[in-house]
Protein backbone atom coordinates (compact mmCIF):
# COMPACT_ATOMS: atom_id res chain seq x y z
CA UNK A 1 0.00 0.00 0.00
CA UNK A 2 1.17 3.52 -0.75
CA UNK A 3 2.49 5.06 2.49
CA UNK A 4 1.83 8.57 1.20
CA UNK A 5 -1.93 7.99 1.11
CA UNK A 6 -2.06 6.10 4.40
CA UNK A 7 -3.86 8.26 6.96
CA UNK A 8 -1.84 6.84 9.86
CA UNK A 9 1.37 7.97 8.16
CA UNK A 10 -0.10 11.43 7.56
CA UNK A 11 -1.02 11.76 11.24
CA UNK A 12 2.45 10.61 12.28
CA UNK A 13 4.02 13.17 9.95
CA UNK A 14 1.84 15.96 11.34
CA UNK A 15 2.74 14.99 14.91
CA UNK A 16 6.42 14.76 14.00
CA UNK A 17 6.40 18.21 12.38
CA UNK A 18 3.91 19.87 14.78
CA UNK A 19 6.26 22.59 16.06
CA UNK A 20 7.39 23.48 12.54
CA UNK A 21 3.78 23.63 11.33
CA UNK A 22 2.67 25.72 14.32
CA UNK A 23 5.58 28.11 13.78
CA UNK A 24 4.74 28.55 10.11
CA UNK A 25 1.04 29.03 10.96
CA UNK A 26 1.85 31.67 13.59
CA UNK A 27 4.24 33.54 11.28
CA UNK A 28 1.65 33.44 8.49
CA UNK A 29 -1.04 34.76 10.80
CA UNK A 30 1.16 37.58 12.07
CA UNK A 31 2.27 38.51 8.54
CA UNK A 32 -1.30 38.54 7.24
CA UNK A 33 -2.42 40.83 10.09
CA UNK A 34 0.49 43.19 9.52
CA UNK A 35 0.48 43.30 5.73
CA UNK A 36 -3.30 43.55 5.27
CA UNK A 37 -3.84 46.21 7.93
CA UNK A 38 -4.57 49.88 7.23
CA UNK A 39 -1.10 50.90 8.43
CA UNK A 40 0.56 48.94 5.60
CA UNK A 41 -2.08 49.37 2.87
CA UNK A 42 -3.51 52.87 2.97
CA UNK A 43 -7.31 52.90 2.55
CA UNK A 44 -8.22 54.54 -0.77
CA UNK A 45 -11.98 54.72 -0.44
CA UNK A 46 -14.46 55.59 2.24
CA UNK A 47 -17.90 54.17 1.77
CA UNK A 48 -21.14 55.56 3.08
CA UNK A 49 -24.83 55.19 2.42
CA UNK A 50 -27.77 57.54 2.46
CA UNK A 51 -31.00 55.92 3.56
CA UNK A 52 -34.41 57.37 2.94
CA UNK A 53 -37.39 56.02 4.87
CA UNK A 54 -39.98 54.75 2.45
CA UNK A 55 -43.06 52.58 2.77
CA UNK A 56 -43.08 52.99 6.53
CA UNK A 57 -46.49 52.61 8.10
CA UNK A 58 -47.25 54.89 11.03
CA UNK A 59 -47.84 52.77 14.11
CA UNK A 60 -47.47 55.44 16.76
CA UNK A 61 -46.16 58.94 17.28
CA UNK A 62 -42.62 57.96 16.25
CA UNK A 63 -41.00 59.83 13.41
CA UNK A 64 -40.14 58.13 10.14
CA UNK A 65 -36.46 58.20 11.11
CA UNK A 66 -37.12 56.38 14.39
CA UNK A 67 -39.18 53.77 12.56
CA UNK A 68 -36.41 53.29 10.00
CA UNK A 69 -33.82 52.83 12.75
CA UNK A 70 -36.00 50.19 14.39
CA UNK A 71 -36.42 48.44 11.04
CA UNK A 72 -32.66 48.44 10.38
CA UNK A 73 -31.94 47.04 13.85
CA UNK A 74 -34.46 44.22 13.48
CA UNK A 75 -33.27 40.64 13.34
CA UNK A 76 -34.86 40.12 9.90
CA UNK A 77 -32.57 42.72 8.37
CA UNK A 78 -29.47 41.54 10.24
CA UNK A 79 -30.01 37.89 9.27
CA UNK A 80 -30.87 38.62 5.63
CA UNK A 81 -27.48 40.06 4.69
CA UNK A 82 -26.30 36.79 3.16
CA UNK A 83 -29.38 36.18 1.02
CA UNK A 84 -28.88 38.98 -1.48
Amino acid sequence: MNAFLNSAEIIKSVIRWKWHLLTVAFISLAASVIFSGPSFIKPKFKSFAILYPSNLVTYSTESSTEQMLQLLQSSDVREAHGTL
